[in-house]
């Protein structure tokens, strides 16, 4: 597929399949209120708090979060690289967003496959940045794993708290009682479709990929090469 013949192919097209609209959301909830007769209270208490839900697990922080914690990386490349020098002091003391502590930088959790790749791994130049970008782009996967069971654990745990204190379950067995549930399924679907359409993970995710572009076009001084090059020309020789 080559996706840059047309720019709608990289941005999606407004003819994609959309959601429906808020005020048919809206609408569909109404009816339920009014089903709901006295108790019409649960359905608005419902949606508040299914609201409060999402906002803490908002995919537009979490593409922020994702990108921001790329300096992690970043940053124990260049303590690995100054520590293999002897001259760890300018990076030894981090504040990480993953751990959410200020620590050394030996402590970090994933600074032993930093430390293990460079030393496995022979600098292939003697430009400093190059060298932490080299790093960098190779250990990105890897650092995916990491820190995206980080923030599912967090993002987790904050989501477990605000659906403990809205009762969301409760709620809805107590309008399906009264409405019947395919009304409450169909709200649902509607609900997801509307607000849930790029999951946290993806929004992190992308992010880091944001980030990781960075560093495949960081130009090198030394050979006026960018770094996506750099390692496309490692892995020929691999091939050889």
């Amino acid at each position: 597929m080559n996706f840059f013949q047309n720019s709608e192919d990289l941005l999606g097209s407004k003819e994609a399949e959309q959601p429906g609209s808020v005020t048919d959301l809206l609408r569909l909830a109404a009816e339920i209120r009014t089903k709901l007769g006295g108790e019409g209270y649960l359905i608005e208490s419902y949606l508040s708090r299914f609201f409060q839900a999402v906002i803490a697990s908002c995919s537009q922080e979490a593409v922020s979060d994702g990108y921001e914690a790329s300096s992690e990386l970043r940053d124990l490349c260049f303590y690995a690289l100054d520590a293999a020098s002897g001259d760890s002091s300018p990076h030894k003391h981090r504040s990480f967003q993953l751990t959410d502590t200020d620590a050394e930088a030996e402590t970090h959790p994933f600074y032993p496959e930093v430390k293990q790749h460079f030393e496995e791994s022979p600098d292939q130049s003697a430009q400093r940045f190059t060298v932490v970008n080299w790093h960098y782009a190779l250990l990105s996967e890897e650092f995916l794993q990491y820190a995206m069971s980080r923030f599912l654990s967090d993002k987790k745990e904050n989501i477990t708290e605000v659906l403990q204190n809205a009762d969301l379950n409760m709620l809805y067995d107590g309008i399906s009682a009264v409405v019947r549930e395919p009304l409450m399924e169909r709200l649902n679907r509607m609900l997801k479709e509307q607000f849930l359409a790029v999951p946290a993970s993806m929004g992190f995710s992308y992010g880091l990929s944001c980030a990781l572009l960075d560093s495949l076009v960081y130009e090198d001084s030394e050979t006026g090469k960018q770094m996506f090059q750099l390692l496309m020309d490692d892995c020929s020789e691999t091939l050889k």
